[in-house]
């Protein structure tokens, strides 16, 4: 009798978790799952560029073209360098994305 009990805790253990992985599925097409926060930098770095787009007075279109080649030119090989710098020195978690966030913005002049 004590392997029944057993197998039936187990169903039940399996049942909770198929159930469980049915939720989490249902809200990844639902869209329902927290949003991915921004790097701060990145969005620093777009809209101080695209300020300074606005003041030379470009159309939409070259603005949103020249903001696009900016950040892969000059943002990107910053990111690439400073991440390279942070393993470099064996930063892990919140101490390595503060040193790449702070190299980013002294490259950057923000």
């Amino acid at each position: 009798m004590a392997n029944e009990g057993g197998k039936v805790a187990q169903k039940s253990g399996k049942a909770g978790r198929d159930a469980k992985r049915a939720e989490r599925a249902a809200k990844r097409k639902a869209g329902g799952g927290k949003e991915k926060e921004k790097n701060p930098v990145l969005q620093q770095a777009r809209e101080r560029y695209s300020e300074e787009l606005k003041k030379q007075g470009l159309a939409g279109d070259q603005m949103k073209t020249k903001l696009k080649a900016h950040l892969k030119e000059v943002v990107k090989p910053a990111m690439n360098e400073a991440k390279a710098g942070a393993k470099s020195k064996n930063l892990k978690g919140a101490e390595r994305r503060k040193y790449v966030q702070d190299a980013v913005r002294t490259k950057l002049g923000l």
